[in-house]
């Protein structure tokens, strides 16, 4: 009876060890996971800091010969500025002067 005993032991001891190394690995892997997430976890909350940091922008017209007509709509054709060149105009930035360009 005791060596029943004895070889149940090393049975559950090997089993006790590949348990033992399987949680060690899925640790690791999650350690990993959590380390490369709060690596560029910052990068990723910072980069918006700067679209979000002001609302409005001065933009600075120059044209050769001075004194062209400008005319300036927002992306719903509502005319937000007329006047000549040079010129300094303020644009909001949620008014989507600052998104993809379409000139006509």
């Amino acid at each position: 009876m005791e060596s029943r005993y004895h070889s149940n032991w090393g049975v559950f001891r090997k089993s006790l060890r590949v348990r033992i190394i399987n949680q060690t690995k899925a640790m690791k892997k999650n350690m990993l996971k959590l380390g490369a997430f709060l690596m560029f976890a910052p990068v990723f909350l910072t980069s918006c800091a700067s679209i979000f940091g002001k609302s409005s922008y001065p933009v600075s017209i120059n044209t050769n010969p001075n004194g062209a007509n400008l005319s300036i709509t927002d992306k719903k054709g509502k005319e937000v500025y007329k006047g000549q060149s040079p010129a300094t105009v303020t644009l909001k930035s949620g008014a989507g002067f600052f998104s993809k360009a379409e000139y006509q």
